[in-house]
């Protein structure tokens, strides 16, 4: 997961948890989020979209070449997901549990 702001990451870890899946991170710093995204064991992702002012589009690129899949969770209205990435799902923050768990599903299942 990758999430600047400490509180959200507190949460949404516990709602991870609580649907049964292990967090890796949070990582609050794109250098961090890299470092995940080209060497560590990954299911799946949250991305951020802009952490601490910098986009996490690099990760997602590498997420994408490790066929990772992975959503943008983002507390901003707008904010450009390049075509190249294909139909990236992106959820608002504050996100509901519910609404995490159906899009984690869809992810997961290839849809």
């Amino acid at each position: 997961m990758v999430e600047d702001d400490a509180l959200q990451a507190r949460l949404l870890c516990r709602i991870l948890d609580r649907l049964g899946h292990e967090s890796v991170g949070p990582a609050g710093s794109i250098d961090d989020a890299l470092s995940y995204a080209r060497s560590a064991p990954l299911d799946g992702a949250i991305l951020d979209l802009n952490v601490r002012e910098r986009s996490s589009l690099p990760v997602a690129e590498v997420l994408r070449g490790r066929s990772i899949p992975f959503l943008f969770l983002t507390g901003y209205g707008s904010g450009e997901v390049p075509a190249g990435l294909g139909k990236v799902m992106r959820l608002g923050k504050p996100v509901e549990p519910q609404r995490l768990a159906a899009a984690l599903s869809a992810i997961f299942e290839g849809g």
